[in-house]
């Protein structure tokens, strides 16, 4: 007899030695929230989209993709050189919206 279990959440954080993947469902006004907070430390932040908006940032010390949609939220970091004070402020800031 086989038995297989199966767990789904909505709201994940998968962190790693120097990787965070953030990814969450979110109504209109934590869109409209999470989009001023990336607009205004991002000065190269799209502007607001009736479909998705995809942003990257890349240089030699981090990668950053964010993936903002009017129901859903992901972003994903990933360094070599060890985590960066203002994305993880971006970071805090944004899961207290979500909570």
């Amino acid at each position: 007899m086989m038995v297989a279990v199966s767990c789904s959440t909505t709201n994940s954080i998968v962190p790693s030695k120097y990787e965070t993947v953030s990814s969450t469902t979110i109504d209109n006004d934590e869109y409209s929230s999470i989009y001023q907070i990336l607009k205004s430390n991002f000065d190269d932040f799209p502007e607001k989209s009736n479909r998705k908006i995809n942003y990257e940032k890349h240089n030699e010390d981090y990668s950053f993709q964010i993936r903002l949609k009017k129901n859903h939220f992901k972003m994903k970091y990933s360094s070599d050189k060890g985590y960066n004070d203002k994305i993880n402020s971006i970071k805090s800031k944004i899961e207290n919206i979500v909570k």
